[in-house]
């Protein structure tokens, strides 16, 4: 509790720094660094002594003072789903997401806990805008929500998807074996292989 509560003090003190002017900017980077990099290991090591609540508070603080930082928004839903906090996860990447709807990258959290659950029909709504605010989401977007049409028997927007992202990147030799087998689906060819048989 006291080292949570340091915590705390040392992101108002971040805060009182911050709010001090422009002279101080170049300090506040600094202090804000050194409190990151103090209260991560803090986390680090609660983490893995698995006392996630601790872990969690930790991770809420730096999140408050760094809350475009993806990294910590990933970092906190993951820890929240660790303990089952499923609705905890879903309304930090949700208000993610709202801050920041051009980013790309919002949207994939949320719809990769769905995609994680088989929720499929909820992965399309979340990734399909993000494909289009002018720079590529990362593969795994591509990936999960191809891999949702398909599971949704939806052959043809899932092979739309694995074009769209071949069209960018040529040498995934999986999403074109992927995008293979959708077409096989859509035509009606696909057989499932048998399995190897061993003497």
């Amino acid at each position: 509790m006291k080292r949570t509560l340091s915590l705390v003090v040392l992101a108002g003190l971040a805060a009182l720094s911050l709010a001090s002017g422009p002279t101080q900017k170049d300090r506040s980077g600094q202090i804000l660094n050194i409190i990151r990099g103090r209260a991560t290991q803090q986390h680090n090591a609660w983490f893995n002594d698995g006392d996630y609540p601790r872990a969690i508070q930790s991770i809420k603080v730096l999140h408050q003072l760094f809350p475009h930082d993806y990294d910590l928004e990933t970092d906190l839903g993951w820890m929240l789903e660790n303990v089952e906090d499923y609705a905890g996860a879903i309304s930090v990447y949700v208000a993610y997401r709202k801050a920041y709807p051009k980013d790309p990258e919002a949207y994939y959290p949320e719809a990769e806990l769905y995609f994680r659950e088989r929720l499929y029909t909820k992965v399309p709504p979340l990734i399909e805008p993000s494909l289009r605010l002018g720079t590529h989401p990362h593969a795994n977007s591509y990936r999960i929500l191809a891999l949702s049409y398909e599971r949704m028997g939806l052959f043809g927007d899932s092979e739309r998807i694995w074009d769209n992202y071949l069209s960018f990147t040529k040498d995934d030799g999986q999403a074109k074996v992927n995008r293979d087998r959708v077409e096989k689906k859509r035509l009606g060819l696909w057989r499932v292989p048998k399995p190897s048989s061993k003497a």
